[in-house]
């Protein structure tokens, strides 16, 4: 398989994707009821640093299925932190909850309203950047097969029907990596997401399962495909 992805690297990155959406579930709950608070006050500190002080706060007291072991937690933190600013906006209506003693940094203010959270829809710019990001993708994956492919077979691929889940899935998961190390979002993103995880007329594919499975599977038949144009 590609050194790009490597499998242990594959398998962490998805279940740290996986952990990030029962964390909001399952957190958005908790925090309706009052069961946690945000009184600590954070200036100048990044989002990221925010939730990981706040997991070490709380980890021992949540249940151990929503999060990673300890020593990954400052990954899903980036993940997670990304995830708020990528995927949701806070929904005015209803009103936030907001009281004296809550920190009201932005992450807070997220954090502390997930029920209020509502997804963030891409504009034709964040296609746009999901489309440029799959070209730069197909180029790299080239580069590391050590084949040479010219403007004329990059476009035939990237235009490429049967091969165009594949190319946002692994676009897709190059950028998760960048989330995990560097929290990293960008709405270009979601756009990525929903070109494989939701169905052509629109709307969540019932049941998806983002697996490690899937990557090396779009791998597989992208790696298969690219041989295929240079031997012609």
């Amino acid at each position: 398989t590609n050194r790009m992805f490597k499998k242990e690297e594959v398998i962490k990155a998805v279940e740290i994707q996986n952990l990030g959406y029962k964390f909001l579930k399952y957190i958005s709950e908790k925090i309706d009821d009052g069961e946690f608070t945000f009184s600590k006050s954070h200036e100048n500190e990044s989002s990221a640093n925010v939730i990981l002080d706040w997991l070490n706060t709380y980890y021992d007291y949540l249940p151990k299925s929503i999060l990673p072991q300890k020593s990954e937690l400052k990954e899903f933190c980036n993940y997670f932190a990304s995830m708020l600013t990528t995927s949701f906006q806070i929904n005015e209506e209803p009103e936030r909850a907001y009281s004296s003693w809550s920190c009201s940094c932005d992450i807070c203010m997220q954090f502390s309203n997930l029920t209020h959270l509502k997804s963030i829809s891409p504009k034709q710019e964040d296609r746009d950047m999901a489309k440029q990001k799959r070209n730069e993708f197909l180029q790299e994956f080239s580069q590391y097969l050590n084949i040479e492919l010219s403007d004329y077979d990059s476009i035939k691929l990237a235009e490429n029907n049967s091969l165009h889940q594949d190319i946002a899935i692994l676009t897709y998961t190059k950028s998760l990596f960048g989330r995990i190390k560097h929290s990293k979002g960008g709405v270009y993103m979601l756009a990525l997401w929903r070109e494989f995880a939701w169905s052509k007329g629109g709307g969540p594919i019932p049941d998806f399962n983002f697996s490690a499975t899937k990557i090396f599977d779009a791998t597989r038949r992208l790696e298969r495909e690219i041989e295929r144009i240079r031997k012609k």
